[in-house]
């Protein structure tokens, strides 16, 4: 069993609006689906399909700091903007969540399209 998700997120301007729009992803593998390459199939599919909405940057927030989770984003792109010490405890013990961040299309560069999704999903 495998679940992906992207969530739209904003960083609003002074004047309430949206100025630029970001994806953070979150990709939940079974046990028995690990290893198989669905994790990559289903990254793959979520970074096509989010720059093919429009969005900006993309986003991966990896409970854990998972050493497969990393290395496999950092093959797709990604790269560690933070690290989020003791945020989870599991297993009996403290564990770190890792953040890892990617552009996408035309990421920081250029001005948004404020008329264009997903920016519209925040308009007034």
């Amino acid at each position: 069993m495998a679940r992906s998700s992207a969530m739209p997120m904003r960083r609003p301007s002074a004047r309430g609006r949206p100025i630029g729009s970001w994806s953070r992803i979150l990709i939940y593998l079974a046990p028995e689906a690990r290893g198989k390459g669905v994790g990559k199939r289903l990254l793959e599919a979520l970074i096509a399909r989010s720059t093919a909405l429009g969005f900006r940057q993309m986003v991966a927030v990896i409970g854990g700091a998972h050493p497969a989770s990393i290395a496999l984003h950092a093959t797709h792109g990604f790269e560690e903007i933070g690290r989020i010490k003791g945020s989870g405890f599991k297993h009996g013990r403290w564990l770190d969540t890792m953040l890892m961040q990617r552009p996408l299309g035309d990421g920081a560069s250029g001005d948004p399209d404020l008329a264009a999704y997903p920016a519209t999903l925040f308009a007034e």
